[in-house]
């Protein structure tokens, strides 16, 4: 293998490294901008574990074609080595014992960033969802919330978001304790999730608050909607140690209004929830 070719793998593995570094990074973000997390960065974000993946293929297919260039090499030598003097013999096994410790390291190399990259996506993963009901958290929340209220004033889009609390949480917690709370949290995720579908982002905000997020759907339908989960929650039975349970959910609704943003609009929904 020439230096030009150990060269130039090198720098397609530094490459990748870096990469790797900066997605982590954007995972991470410093704790003074975590709540300040943009529906930009989300797509920066998205970006570069993209770019992540396509150095991983362009490094693979690096490797198989020095592969085979090397077998090809080899198998001419082969047909040769015969004739060879005995100190030229050795210094080829040398080479070809060289070499095959680079093909190691270097498949090494690649196992392990397609590893990071694996984890790197667990992880960006992870650090959007709500670990207890596999919802969005609030940091996804707030990103399209801001990228709703943006459209909104640009393009006049028309979309509703819906605020849920869980009535009366901290006494079904108090009288059952934590692991009830925790299934009826579940429950009413479930219940949303299924709801909702595609329509609309779920997720949970706060320890027993949610909120929907409907892009391009009005009020009244927002509010329809709103009173049929209402509905089909309060009518969902489960038991905990063989203790029936249940619980009902207060609802508010808003749409985007002009010169609204993100938090003005939330405002609103959580003071219909109150009314309810």
């Amino acid at each position: 293998m020439s230096a030009l070719t150990v060269f130039l793998l090198v720098l397609v593995l530094g490459a990748v490294q870096v990469a790797v570094g900066a997605v982590l990074g954007a995972c991470w973000p410093r704790r003074g901008n975590r709540l300040t997390a943009s529906s930009a960065a989300g797509e920066e974000l998205r970006d570069r574990a993209e770019a992540v993946r396509r150095l991983l293929a362009e490094a693979a297919a690096d490797m198989s074609d020095h592969q085979a260039k090397l077998q090809k090499i080899e198998s001419s030598l082969s047909a040769e080595i015969d004739g060879l003097p005995p100190r030229l013999l050795t210094l080829i096994a040398e080479l070809v014992e060289i070499n095959q410790q680079l093909r190691r390291r270097l498949s090494e190399s690649e196992e392990k960033l397609a590893d990071q990259a694996a984890q790197i996506e667990t992880h960006c993963a992870a650090a959007r969802t709500d670990p207890l009901t596999r919802l969005a958290n609030r940091r996804v929340f707030d990103e399209e919330l801001g990228t709703l209220a943006h459209r909104f004033q640009r393009d006049a889009v028309v979309s509703t978001v819906a605020l849920i609390d869980v009535d009366h949480f901290k006494r079904l917690n108090d009288r059952w304790g934590h692991p009830a709370g925790d299934a009826a949290l579940c429950r009413v995720a479930d219940m949303l999730r299924r709801a909702v579908g595609r329509r609309g982002l779920v997720a949970r905000i706060g320890g027993e608050e949610f909120a929907v997020l409907l892009p391009r759907v009005g009020l009244i339908d927002t509010a329809v909607l709103a009173d049929r989960i209402r509905a089909a929650i309060a009518a969902d039975q489960w038991s905990v140690d063989e203790h029936a349970m249940g619980v009902t959910i207060s609802v508010g609704v808003a749409a985007f209004e002009q010169d609204d943003d993100g938090p003005s609009v939330l405002r609103r929904a959580d003071q219909a929830a109150g009314e309810v």
